[in-house]
């Protein structure tokens, strides 16, 4: 603890004392303040985990950053080089112009917590900080509709608790903060489904299409999995005149007026490059791409990653036990339909990444949660008193969410910065660099080693590249009125014309990272 401020301090000791309250709070029976307690809790350690990297994380926050500070000045423009000062190629989606590689609600609700917040590594995660705590909130109402009121709050605690989770929320884990918001519309979109068959109130439809709405611009087609979930329901009446209901067509004209504009916009405005990034999309299907392959059981091999150590053993105990338990047995079935066809869907994907199949993690948590609740009224039926009981319990259910939380895996991967060599030691140092330049306007800087060009335009607002450039890129920047800064290269070897010209600026600072 000895790299934290006292701000984060007083953050997460705040998070663990309410905590401790809240899971007493649950064990006596005050369930609405227990789930109070709970929310504050995961704001607190949600606020904790984003605070603890003071840079940006390669893959793929640094990109993510980037875009959504661009998207401040033009919100219907996304780029990733907002000043294409050089003639070089535009050729795969880390050196984009126009930049369409991700759907964009997750980058606009970036942007605006910049504008909001300013700019910083922690403005950046503040959405993910508000999504994470509605997503307890989502498991907790979720879980007590499915099954009951102690399965939901402690699906609200295994959300809380989850490491996997929390590294997608802080920016660590790839792919980030697209796919932490596409787990939480997705999340909130099948709480807003199991609302509505508990309520049959209006609202609730509406928000089934404004969630999967958002879902699909976060991420695109998965979003509709809510639909598939409803359709799985109503099939188990029996009845073929309700497996389409009208309340269903009505949700999916909210979420398509929320998601195609945006498909309209960019084939209109950007034919070629919507066109390029569809296509490339496409090919996750049939081709290993960024390197990211993996074996046709890699999604499961990856469940004790996401859910914890041995979790694979008792997921399909969970689903049992949320089925047998639950009072509406064809919901159960219909979560539990909704990870098969996930686990299914994207095993047979050729591009595999380890967060494609977290957005079902709402429902394994449910079922998670049925089998400690059942577990929990084992030690309860105990011949013990009754204070006794409870502190047992307190104690397993404490300790097991401690653990949880891989304390361990927290420490070496975030305060691991006094060490030259680590990767936040690496990142800080090149933060340091970037923020120290004072450049002028109209200068670009060259020779930023492998993809840290990015992390480069984010601090210092000019455009950046990796290469050393060659003199026609030079004397067509000298002719728009720019300047060439150079990071001087290891071997030392510059371009005569380069190094004689005395507009050319070299930067003897030396950038620690990866060439690739």
């Amino acid at each position: 603890m000895e790299h934290l401020s006292g701000v984060q301090k007083l953050v997460f000791y705040s998070g663990m004392i309410s905590l401790l309250v809240s899971i007493y709070a649950n064990f006596t029976h005050r369930e609405k303040w227990s789930v109070v307690f709970l929310l504050f809790f995961g704001l607190c350690f949600n606020s904790f985990v984003a605070s603890l990297d003071p840079f940006l994380n390669i893959w793929d926050e640094r990109f993510h950053a980037l875009v959504a500070k661009n998207l401040m000045n033009h919100p219907l423009k996304p780029t990733l080089y907002d000043i294409p000062i050089a003639d070089v190629p535009y050729n795969h989606w880390d050196s984009y112009h126009i930049w369409l590689h991700k759907q964009p609600l997750f980058l606009w609700q970036i942007a605006l917590s910049f504008k909001v917040f300013g700019i910083s590594e922690f403005s950046l995660r503040i959405p993910n900080i508000i999504m994470g705590t509605m997503l307890i909130y989502a498991a907790y109402r979720s879980g007590k509709l499915t099954v009951n009121s102690r399965v939901g709050y402690l699906s609200g605690l295994l959300v809380s608790s989850c490491y996997f989770i929390l590294n997608l929320l802080s920016g660590r884990q790839a792919v980030d903060h697209s796919d932490f918001s596409f787990l939480v519309y997705v999340s909130l979109s099948v709480w807003a489904f199991i609302e509505h068959l508990h309520s049959g109130k209006k609202i609730w439809w509406i928000l089934i299409g404004v969630f999967s709405g958002f879902a699909i611009l976060c991420k695109w087609l998965i979003g509709f999995l809510v639909y598939f979930v409803w359709f799985v329901y109503n099939l188990q009446t029996g009845d073929y005149k309700r497996f389409i209901t009208r309340k269903m067509i009505y949700a999916g004209l909210f979420t398509l007026a929320i998601a195609l504009p945006w498909q309209i916009l960019i084939f209109s405005w950007y034919p070629g490059e919507a066109k390029q990034t569809y296509l490339y999309n496409m090919r996750h299907f049939s081709e290993t791409l960024d390197g990211q392959g993996g074996e046709p059981f890699y999604h499961f091999m990856m469940f004790d990653t996401i859910y914890g150590s041995l979790s694979s053993f008792f997921v399909l105990l969970g689903m049992f036990f949320m089925i047998r338990r639950s009072a509406d047995r064809k919901l159960a079935l219909a979560l539990f339909s909704m990870i098969a066809l996930i686990y299914g869907l994207f095993s047979n994907v050729a591009t595999q990444m380890p967060a494609y199949t977290v957005i079902v993690a709402m429902p394994v948590f449910i079922g998670f949660a049925s089998l400690l609740d059942k577990a929990g009224e084992y030690l309860l039926n105990l011949n013990l008193d009754i204070f006794l009981k409870r502190l047992l319990f307190l104690f397993v259910i404490g300790g097991f969410i401690l653990f949880r939380f891989d304390f361990k895996s927290m420490k070496d991967h975030h305060f691991s910065r006094g060490n030259p060599d680590s990767y936040s030691s690496m990142l800080v140092h090149n933060r340091e660099i970037f923020k120290s330049l004072n450049l002028p306007p109209n200068t670009a800087i060259f020779n930023v080693r492998g993809h840290h060009y990015i992390e480069a335009m984010f601090y210092t607002g000019l455009p950046a590249y990796h290469i050393i450039p060659d003199q026609a890129i030079f004397e067509a920047l000298k002719q728009k009125n720019w300047r060439v800064a150079l990071f001087r290269p290891e071997n030392g070897e510059i371009p005569e014309w380069l190094l004689n010209d005395p507009s050319t600026i070299l930067i003897d600072k030396q950038l620690q990272g990866y060439h690739d």
